[in-house]
């Protein structure tokens, strides 16, 4: 049985762009496929399918190494979503016009 992972929920700015996070016991961070979502107001089904995936489980970075990932009272599981694919999905939404995104990328680059 995997363990579960106590996160805590964090923001962090990218630029001047806040971007809701979980916070791992070891002071990482991990992002989920709705906190790369909202993070730009986009519907979280652009993100898959971006990708050409069903499920964020099943996007090319995505690891669940970590167990059962538990953040707050909620402890909804979540696959992790890997900065390089956040970022690419941000540069795509930026391509598309989305402002915010355009922000996050300017930052990041």
């Amino acid at each position: 049985m995997a363990k579960t992972i106590k996160a805590e929920r964090a923001t962090i700015l990218l630029g001047n762009i806040p971007i809701e996070v979980y916070q791992m016991p070891d002071g990482s961070y991990k992002l989920s496929g709705r906190n790369v979502t909202d993070a730009i107001a986009e519907d979280s089904k652009t993100l898959t399918r971006l990708f050409g995936v069903k499920s964020l489980k099943d996007l090319p970075g995505a690891v669940l190494d970590c167990g059962k990932i538990s953040a707050g009272k909620e402890g909804v599981p979540f696959y992790p979503v890997s900065f390089a694919d956040a970022t690419k999905y941000w540069r795509d939404r930026s391509k598309k016009g989305n402002v915010i995104a355009d922000a996050i990328i300017d930052a990041v680059l």
